[in-house]
């Protein structure tokens, strides 16, 4: 099963790259996530919070169409994202399923970090920004067919032990890294498949969905094209398209 979360962040993502991501998905709406999940036009199948930031109308609407809606007190131990992960975590039904974070950057530079630190533990949980994918891992993994994404390790650990990076243009080997480095941020993948090994360790990963919209960017001013948005508008349907062939 896929399960998407619509969190109440910052939503820049195209129409058609939300429509291919919920399809067939189980959606579940972290309070105001639910304004975003409406104006993309999905149905959620579940909304949890405190409804605090859930536009009313919205609300009433989908109250209006059956939407199951699990209410909390404002005042509560947990951000409404935890009460989501905590609900996936405890039911049997969702076991081994992919989830894909939406909707989690902008915003409170708080709920950002906490966000991210609530990665911690977690598996096949992918949060997915505009230019992004962020995930957790605490044991030795591979990247395949991201060559030259940008990628960039945050430990979570006072330290990750023998480390060792293949197939990146930043190669190590067998290096112990503490946490209050910064010699793991913005690497490059350089190989079909890219192997991050260590003994011990916990981290979050960072890959960028590609190199090619900043070059373009730098392109357009550096020479000066004409009719930019125009330009802008096919090169995002070009990206869009080689993120979700990557993605899936």
């Amino acid at each position: 099963m896929k399960i998407v979360v619509f969190l109440n962040g910052e939503y820049n993502y195209s129409m058609e790259f939300i429509k291919t991501i919920t399809e067939k998905a189980f959606v579940l709406c972290a309070d105001g996530g639910a304004n975003a999940s409406f104006r993309y036009g999905v149905m959620p199948n579940k909304i949890i919070g405190d409804l605090d930031s859930i536009e009313p109308e919205i609300l009433n609407s989908y109250k209006r169409l059956n939407v199951e809606i699990q209410k909390y007190p404002v005042e509560k131990d947990f951000s409404d994202f935890e009460l989501i992960l905590n609900m996936i975590k405890e039911n049997t039904v969702f076991n081994d399923s992919e989830v894909i974070i939406l909707g989690s950057s902008g915003g409170r530079t708080d709920y950002i970090i906490n966000n991210l630190m609530l990665l911690e533990g977690t598996k096949n949980v992918t949060m997915i920004t505009e230019n992004e994918e962020i995930y957790y891992r605490d044991e030795p993994f591979v990247i395949e067919n991201r060559e030259e994404a940008r990628v960039s390790f945050i430990s979570l650990d006072d330290t990750i032990m023998n480390m060792t990076l293949k197939g990146f243009k930043y190669s190590i080997e067998n290096k112990l890294i503490r946490r209050n480095t910064s010699q793991l941020v913005s690497n490059q993948v350089i190989s079909k498949k890219a192997e991050v090994l260590f003994d011990k360790g916990k981290m979050l990963v960072i890959i960028e969905k590609t190199l090619w919209k900043s070059v373009f960017f730098v392109c357009l001013h550096r020479f000066n094209l004409k009719s930019k948005t125009f330009f802008i508008k096919i090169f995002e349907k070009i990206i869009d398209f080689s993120f979700k062939k990557i993605y899936y």
